[in-house]
Formats: structure tokens, C-alpha cells, sequence
């Protein structure tokens, strides 16, 4: 009795405040049926208790965007509604959101049709809903910026940051990171950018972050212990580190739930003391930058963190230093590297941190690799990791389907055959190392006449396709698979390659 009472109260008061607002009574669209079952989860979320307790302008409009909603969720699968509903949810107290919704029916337009198409993008505006306000700008003219414009971007956005709260650095950037690939996803889900530029979005994205992570932990570390000595550099702002990207990252091939696969390497004498009030060994202070840019960028803030870090590429693995210098790290390749670390090698490039040290690795890398190899001892190398690989990582198809990255004629096994053909004739086409992204690898390899156009075009075809359905599966909130009817001829093309050059 006592609820059925406080019910009739409050809709004896929502009533007189919507009066005394001169708020619409919401009319439901008269053309379109709405569905029993997205009637029934509607009802049942505004009858559920957070939301009678809402304040009354808050429930108004609440129950106005619900009855907007009604006839339009039920153009859509039900989890459409459910996935609105969710999102409602996590904002049912921010009425802004609910205005700008209830405001904007082109924006209610998109978005239900961005929740039907990716339960990623759904879990995105949950965590974040300030994203909603991307939805209002987005202008597939303007969907491709520049490598300079993301990072102009992301540097204004850090100029409105206290300097000295880490914290609220972080934030920021995890806001920008999200932000843009949530852009980029909608863009993607709706097929108006190409796969090529989606990955160069987030790339871009990553580089731009790492370099200001990177700035600020080492402004961090010196204003505490002052500048080290750099070896061969008489610049001032010349950091003395920078940073590898390996894998995706290096190869320009950053998808939505990549990691970051990071190698550091310093130009720093490690015995001199740094200048400062607290001076301590350059070794020791490279060791505190870099150990610093890793916890920045994996601190979990309640927006979620920015990458996840891989530093195992690095000299010696996981026994190694955590940054080592260029010197060391030529040493390392020259004596001690396995083939399967000059395979990574192929893909790697500088991505952050000191230029004049950048272009000293690029020609380093150029040297590694051009080195000469007995190709029988190289293709048995490669052909033995690929088999360890698939020893630990299984045959690629099960009962859930096809392994795009893993599976026999997948992603894997196109990237070990590109990395093969480089390493066995860079030494003869230098032009070769110029790229570390696998397609441009290709173009290369036929054009100087390694392997024919035929095949290259075969394996690029396979490539994309494979990392287009990968992005696809990501986006649906699957785990990279796919049934095996839909990709059997590019691995079989793909196989069959193999059999051909990585017999042995």
C-alpha cells in the first residue's frame, strides 16, 4: 500500500511540474508499431526503482526520450534496445545527455544504427558517454587527419592540464585515445573510411601519446635529478632516448585492442652523473624515464588505461635491461640476436623520442638487416618458430572457427613469408628495409623481381581481407574468428604459397 501511494504522489507531481514547466505531454509516432518486447523492456526500466526516484525534471525527461525511443528501437533487433537502455543507464542522472537526445533526433538516428552494427562501440559510449558528443560533429569529410594534426590535437588538450597532476595528464589522454578511436570505429562500422586509414588513425594516435608520455616522464625525472650526459649530441632539447615500435605498431597495422610492443634504446652515458640538486648515474636515470613512460601508460584511470606494454623484444627478453644503449643493442645483433629477433627487427621503427638517435637506429636497422645469411640456415629458422608457434597456439580452426591471426594460411604466416623474402634478399635490394608495413613490403619484393606480382598480389589481397574481417570481429565483440566458409580461398591461395617457398 505504501508504494502503490508513493507512486500516485509522484505521478501527481510529475504531472504538475511538467505543467508548471510547460513541458509536452510525449507523443509516440503513430506510423510505426512499437514492438511488445521493446515496449516491455522499456516500461520495465522506467518502472524500476533508480528511476522513480529520479528528480522530476530529470524523470520528465527520462520518460519523453523513452516514448521518442519507442517507435525507433523498434525498427531494430531488440538488443538495440537493450544496448540503449545500458547506455541510458549509465547517464539516467546527466539530463544533458538525455536533452541532447531527446533534441536531436539525427543523433538518436545514428546512434541506433552504430549500436546495431558494434557491441564495441556500445561498451565505448558506456564507459565514456561523453562520447555521445562526438556524434553530434562527426563529418566523414574530416574523418582522416593528419599524423600532424593528432598530435597538435592531443598537445591543446594537454596545454588545459595542470603540468604537475599526473593523474589528470593521464585522464586527459585516455579521453583523446578513446575519443579518436571511437571516431575512427564509427567511420569504420558505417564502411566510409578504408581499413588502411583506420589503422593509420590509431597508429598516429599511439605515436602521438607515447612521444608526450615519454616528454613528460623524462621533464619528470630531470627536474628531480637534472640533465645526463648525452653521447655525441650538443642540443639541448635532445633527449638522448628514444623509443622502437615493434609489431602493429611498427608496422602501421594498430587495430582497436592492440598493445604496444616497445623497445628502448638510450644515448646516454650510463656512468656520468646527471647536473641536478640530486644527481644520479645516466644509466640509473634512463632506467627511471623509461620505467615511468611504462606506468603512465598502463595506469588504470576510471576512464580505463592507454595500452598495454610488451617490452619483451628488447635485447636478452625478459632477463634483459629494460633500456639498453644504441651501441649495445648494434652488439647484441650483431652477436647474440635470433633469427626470429631479426624477423621483428623487419617490422621495427622509431616511433617517439630523440631525433637525431631515431635516425641513427634507422640506418642501424638498415645495416642489421642487409647483413648476409645463408638462406638454408634462415628458412629453417623461420620454418621451426612458425611450428613452435603453432605448437603452443594450436591448428587455427575448431568448433568456433577459423584463428585469422594463428591459423594455417592466416596473418602469421603471411607476415613469416614476408619477413623470410626480406631477410634473404635485402642484402642485394637494400630499398627493401625502407618500410616495415607489410604491404609496402610486398610492392617492394615484386618490384625488384624476388617474387612475382602474381603472388605478391595474392597475399596482399589475403592480408587486408584477413585484418579487414579481424577489425570486423573486434567490432562485433568477437575474438578474431570466423567461420572457415568465408576465407577458405584466400588460405588456401595463402597455404599453397607456403608450400612453395618455406618447404624445406
Amino acid at each position: 500500500q505504501f508504494e502503490s501511494h508513493r507512486r500516485a504522489v509522484t505521478d501527481r507531481a510529475h504531472e504538475a511540474f511538467a505543467a508548471f514547466m510547460h513541458v509536452e505531454p510525449p507523443t509516440q509516432n503513430s506510423c510505426t508499431e512499437v514492438r511488445d518486447e521493446v515496449r516491455q523492456r522499456l516500461d520495465s526500466f522506467c518502472d524500476d526503482l533508480a528511476c522513480e526516484r529520479l528528480e522530476p525534471i530529470a524523470r520528465s525527461r527520462l520518460i519523453t526520450l523513452v516514448n521518442q525511443l519507442a517507435p525507433e528501437l523498434s525498427a531494430h533487433p531488440v538488443v538495440v534496445t537493450d544496448r540503449m537502455l545500458r547506455f541510458i543507464g549509465t547517464c539516467v542522472r546527466r539530463t544533458v545527455y538525455l536533452s541532447l537526445l531527446s533534441e536531436n533526433p539525427a543523433t538518436r538516428e545514428r546512434m541506433l544504427d552504430i549500436l546495431n552494427r558494434s557491441s564495441w562501440v556500445t561498451e565505448r559510449l558506456i564507459e565514456m558517454p561523453v562520447l555521445l558528443d562526438e556524434l553530434l560533429t562527426l563529418d566523414v569529410s574530416e574523418a582522416v587527419l593528419s599524423r600532424e594534426m593528432i598530435g597538435q590535437e592531443l598537445n591543446m588538450r594537454l596545454l588545459r592540464v595542470d603540468p604537475d597532476d599526473s593523474e589528470r595528464l593521464t585522464e586527459a589522454m585516455v579521453q583523446f585515445a578513446r575519443g579518436l578511436a571511437f571516431r575512427v570505429a564509427v567511420f569504420e562500422v558505417r564502411a566510409e573510411i578504408p581499413l588502411m586509414q583506420v589503422s593509420d588513425q590509431l597508429t598516429w594516435s599511439a605515436e602521438a601519446i607515447v612521444s608526450e608520455v615519454l616528454r613528460y616522464a623524462y621533464s619528470e625525472i630531470a627536474t628531480k635529478h637534472g640533465q645526463p650526459v648525452r653521447i655525441g649530441a650538443d642540443r639541448e632539447d635532445a633527449l638522448g632516448l628514444s623509443i622502437l615500435g615493434y609489431g602493429k605498431l611498427g608496422g602501421l597495422e594498430m587495430s582497436y585492442e592492440s598493445d604496444l610492443d616497445l623497445v628502448f634504446v638510450h644515448g646516454i652515458d650510463p656512468d656520468q652523473l646527471t647536473d641536478g640538486a640530486t644527481p644520479v648515474e645516466g644509466g640509473l636515470f634512463v632506467n627511471r624515464v623509461v620505467r615511468r613512460v611504462i606506468a603512465l601508460l598502463e595506469t588504470n584511470t576510471r576512464f580505463g588505461r592507454l595500452y598495454d606494454i610488451d617490452t619483451r623484444l628488447r635485447p636478452s627478453g625478459r632477463s634483459g635491461l629494460m633500456v639498453v644503449g644504441i651501441d649495445a643493442l648494434k652488439k647484441y645483433f650483431d652477436e647474440s640476436a635470433w633469427t626470429w629477433e631479426l624477423q621483428a627487427f623487419v617490422r621495427a621503427r622509431p616511433v617517439a623520442g630523440d631525433t637525431l638517435l631515431g635516425n641513427k637506429l634507422e640506418l642501424l636497422r638498415m645495416e642489421i638487416l642487409r647483413q648476409p645469411r645463408m638462406l638454408d640456415s634462415l628458412l629453417r629458422d623461420v620454418v621451426d618458430m612458425r611450428e613452435k608457434m603453432r605448437g603452443h597456439f594450436g591448428a587455427g580452426v575448431n568448433e568456433t572457427g577459423f584463428d585469422l591471426k594463428h591459423g594455417r594460411g592466416g596473418i602469421v604466416d603471411i607476415e613469416f613469408m614476408v619477413q623470410y623474402q626480406i631477410l634473404a634478399h635485402v642484402e642485394a635490394y637494400p630499398e627493401l628495409a625502407a618500410y616495415t608495413d607489410n604491404i609496402r613490403q610486398l610492392d617492394g619484393l615484386s618490384q625488384s623481381g624476388c617474387i612475382s606480382i602474381v603472388y605478391a598480389d595474392v597475399l596482399k589481397r589475403a592480408y587486408v581481407r584477413y585484418r579487414a574481417l579481424s577489425h570486423e570481429a573486434i567490432l562485433a565483440g568477437r575474438k578474431g574468428r570466423v567461420s572457415v566458409n568465408v576465407i577458405e580461398s584466400e588460405r588456401r591461395q595463402v597455404e599453397a604459397i607456403w608450400a612453395k617457398w618455406m618447404s624445406i
